[in-house]
């Protein structure tokens, strides 16, 4: 029977939306197991699995699935799975109502979206506390290593944590808070520990007689660096300043060859050691299709060894070649021996040739970023890497942060 509140309602033809299809119900379609049915979900009632049993073997079926008559009964529409926006939903219980998703692969979809959104302020929750007890635990420690840090211009943070047993990034996190992270520490050390292996090198190189001798049993600048373990670089730039000439081809630096060596393979027309553009400058690698330049300079002997009289040596390099309308990029050999850094530069000269996918501000939202969001994605895309920043401010495009 049907309650005599809505009597009227089934006398009436009625439309409702139920998987794709427009039903029209009518008395005469209505089963009795449908009837029954539609008066537990209206009663909020679970329908009896011994009735509809019963119903079985008297040979009565019902019409419609539990979901269109869940609709009906409710009088609303079955609604499209919240992640694929096509399929309809099936119903999950009288008293839960409707479910969120047409399959499990939907559900996987959707709680891997979850997962990177809740489950990130739970893992960052649980985090925070393994890190203050970590912090508590080794107090004495991290203290040491940062009284060291800041004493010591050439200590750095890999060292100190690998000497008093402690986790890098707790140590720079530390540093952060205390204004003491210097950014220019990695190209100390690097410096240092360069100077420290060159000085038996220029033992020989700054030795004239040394030179001259093996110039005359018929040595070249690329002999020397083998023998020595340098550079082939470094001993022509030595051996200049020294007045000794020596007849070798065009050189190209081991960081040069691993950058040209990746953008051939890339399939990118390059020219190495370029000096008719710039009025006798040299280009290191030249894209003559993208009138783009890349300049490798050697941290060591660009500042220290060839000691230009001009500080803005690389600045006019830079407005010269604007003017020539070539955009000049400016790279350090030693972020190219920086698996993360290379991949950056990588990235840079793909995203200068046009390579990289496009992605129009009108179709990104801003949020607000958390502190380790935050430093990955500058660490990760970045060839300077993080700095302190009271606002975190990233810009995302379908959910991913792609600029901060």
């Amino acid at each position: 029977m049907m309650p005599e509140k809505n009597e009227k309602q089934w006398k009436m033809k009625q439309s409702l939306y139920c998987n794709h299809l427009y039903i029209t119900l009518q008395d005469d379609i209505m089963t009795i197991v449908d009837e029954y049915i539609i008066t537990c979900i209206k009663n909020n009632k679970k329908p009896s699995g011994r009735k509809l049993h019963s119903f079985k073997e008297k040979g009565f079926k019902n019409s419609f699935s539990e979901t269109e008559l869940y609709s009906i009964a409710k009088n609303v529409e079955i609604p499209l799975c919240s992640t694929c926006n096509l399929k309809r939903v099936e119903l999950r219980s009288v008293k839960m109502g409707f479910g969120k998703y047409c399959s499990k692969n939907c559900y996987k979809i959707a709680l891997s979206k979850r997962n990177s959104e809740t489950n990130k302020i739970l893992n960052s929750q649980k985090a925070i506390k393994q890190k203050q007890n970590y912090i508590n635990k080794n107090k004495e420690h991290i203290l040491t290593a940062i009284e060291e840090y800041k004493n010591d211009q050439y200590s750095s943070i890999k060292v100190l944590s690998k000497k008093y047993n402690l986790k890098q990034n707790y140590v720079r996190e530390e540093l952060e808070k205390r204004n003491l992270l210097d950014s220019t520490r990695q190209k100390k050390v690097f410096l240092k520990n360069l100077n420290e292996k060159m000085s038996s090198v220029n033992a020989f190189l700054t030795d004239t007689d040394w030179v001259l001798d093996k110039q005359d049993i018929g040595y070249t600048t690329k002999m020397i660096a083998d023998e020595l373990g340098c550079s082939q670089n470094y001993v022509s730039c030595i051996t200049r300043k020294l007045g000794i000439p020596f007849q070798n081809n065009k050189i190209r630096s081991s960081h040069e060859l691993i950058l040209s060596e990746y953008l051939l393979a890339q399939g990118y027309s390059i020219k190495n050691n370029d000096r008719s553009i710039l009025e006798g400058k040299e280009i290191d690698i030249f894209f003559e299709d993208y009138n783009l330049g890349i300049e490798i300079n050697g941290v060591f002997w660009h500042q220290y060894i060839d000691d230009k009289s001009d500080k803005n040596y690389h600045i006019k390099k830079t407005e010269l070649a604007k003017n020539k309308g070539i955009n000049l990029i400016h790279v350090y050999d030693f972020e190219i021996t920086d698996e993360r850094k290379l991949d950056i530069i990588k990235s840079i000269i793909d995203n200068k040739c046009g390579k990289n996918k496009k992605i129009y501000a009108r179709s990104c939202e801003i949020k607000e970023i958390n502190s380790n969001d935050y430093k990955n994605f500058l660490d990760q895309n970045h060839l300077k890497g993080s700095i302190n920043s009271k606002i975190k401010i990233g810009l995302f495009y379908d959910c991913e942060l792609v600029v901060s």
